[in-house]
């Protein structure tokens, strides 16, 4: 199958002749409309990214991160039907497309996710930032780690990629030892939650199940489906994590948006079925007496797994 044709990218010399044309745009509007803190925003966005693209130079990640001209265009800028606005708008909209591609991020993410290692070497040579977050704004640390490339997780962390929270998260639902522990090290933290509230060790003790996170949120009619054990590698990650100080007798509250039922790592042993698991979390000193929202304990679930 022949692969899919690389993103043409953008000159600077180009992407600075379109920082022009819209910061004089902005600039003919601030005169209109003198202390309007959404157009000296944008100046001063245009400003620094002419600044920061000068003489052929890329924009590093970090700086890349403080630009907001795509957000600006949609929430600010879409229902002024003026046509200078929408000419602007227009503007920001491309700058902030073509950013994502002059800073390599596109492309460094990519060749991660591809697992091309040869690639990324070669992206980061030339300057492209180790913290580079692609169009899901996975950074390219998290995509390595989600898919179990421990190669390009040392390379990239070897260039300065910070070791975040969700590349944590998902090295442990990848199940992967080596990568969890390296992240760790450099102070990803093992008591972290993800946006559902989940924290690293409920995926460790579910073996990484994609069922797990329904099941908390809904543990009556989301009840995980028989599978076979997990392999040895997460009791591993378990250990890990509580010597970084994950709670085994943690409530799972979920999170703003949607609550839990309070149930602990213990329960969800049981209710997945997973004795090994199980039998450590005690070992580990996990009490099978707690009592989540429904008044359940551990036994409850080991019923209803059997």
């Amino acid at each position: 199958m022949d692969s899919a044709p690389k993103r043409k990218i953008i000159s600077t010399t180009d992407f600075q002749k379109m920082l022009a044309d819209a910061l004089a745009i902005v600039k003919e509007l601030e005169v209109l409309s003198p202390g309007f803190a959404v157009y000296e925003s944008i100046r001063l966005q245009l400003e620094a990214l002419t600044q920061w693209t000068a003489n052929g130079r890329r924009p590093t990640a970090e700086e890349e991160q403080r630009i907001t001209l795509g957000v600006i265009a949609v929430r600010e800028l879409e229902d002024d039907s003026r046509p200078e606005v929408q000419k602007l708008s227009q503007l920001l909209m491309s700058i902030n497309y073509e950013l994502d591609g002059l800073t390599g991020a596109s492309e460094i993410c990519e060749a991660v996710d591809k697992g091309d290692l040869a690639e990324v070497r070669r992206l980061l040579d030339q300057g492209v930032s180790a913290n580079s977050r692609g169009s899901i704004r996975a950074s390219a640390l998290e995509l390595a780690s989600a898919n179990g490339n421990f190669e390009l997780v040392e390379l990239l962390m070897s260039r300065g990629a910070r070791a975040t929270n969700q590349a944590l998260q998902w090295a442990v639902q990848k199940g992967d030892a080596r990568i969890v522990q390296k992240l760790l090290a450099q102070g990803a933290e093992a008591t972290s939650k993800d946006s559902n509230g989940v924290a690293p060790l409920f995926f460790a003790v579910s073996g990484g199940s994609t069922d797990l996170t329904g099941f908390l949120l809904d543990p009556i009619k989301k009840r995980p489906k028989p599978t076979k054990p997990p392999k040895d590698e997460y009791r591993i990650l378990i250990q890990m994590l509580v010597e970084k100080g994950a709670d085994v007798n943690e409530k799972f509250l979920g999170s703003n948006y949607k609550p839990g039922f309070g149930t602990t790592p213990l329960m969800v042993a049981a209710a997945f079925g997973y004795d090994d698991n199980y039998q450590y979390l005690l070992y580990l000193g996990a009490d099978p007496g707690i009592q989540d929202a429904m008044n359940r304990t551990v036994a409850d679930w080991k019923r209803a797994a059997s």
